[in-house]
């Protein structure tokens, strides 16, 4: 290397401040608290395609299983949900995503079963969307 000590020190010096810059930024972005658009998941619990089961301290966000269907077959849905905080959807999507069946829960505990019949033949959606909830759910499907 050529130049004195203290001038190869000189040299580093913009660039150390430089990298201790960029890690401290890095750092703050990091503890920030997740918007309201972005998941936030503290949970656990399977998404096999049949059935959803899942228990969470929190949950912000998607879930979701397609389900094919031809036009005039049934989805048989049976669900069980526990909600302790925040409000949890539930929903079926036709192929284009519009709505055939919904619900939005908000009470401590419900279980029920629903027959959604599909007009078009196609990939269906199972979607649960959780709001700042906390608790549990249970859904699953069969197609006759």
């Amino acid at each position: 290397m050529t130049g004195t000590p203290a001038m190869r020190t000189r040299t580093r010096a913009p660039i150390v401040a430089t990298l201790r810059l960029l890690i401290v930024a890095l750092v703050m972005v990091g503890c920030g608290r997740p918007s309201p658009h972005q998941d936030a998941r503290i949970w656990a619990g399977t998404n096999t395609g049949q059935e959803m089961i899942f228990r969470y301290a929190r949950f912000t966000g998607v879930e979701q299983a397609d389900v094919e269907l031809e036009a005039g077959q049934t989805l048989d849905l049976a669900y069980g949900a526990a909600v302790k905080a925040g409000s949890l959807d539930i929903a079926v999507l036709d192929p284009q995503g519009d709505a055939l069946w919904g619900i939005a829960l908000t009470d401590d505990a419900t279980q029920q079963q629903v027959a959604v019949r599909a007009a078009q033949t196609g990939p269906h959606t199972v979607r649960v969307t959780g709001h700042g909830t906390r608790g549990k759910f249970a859904l699953s499907w069969t197609v006759r």
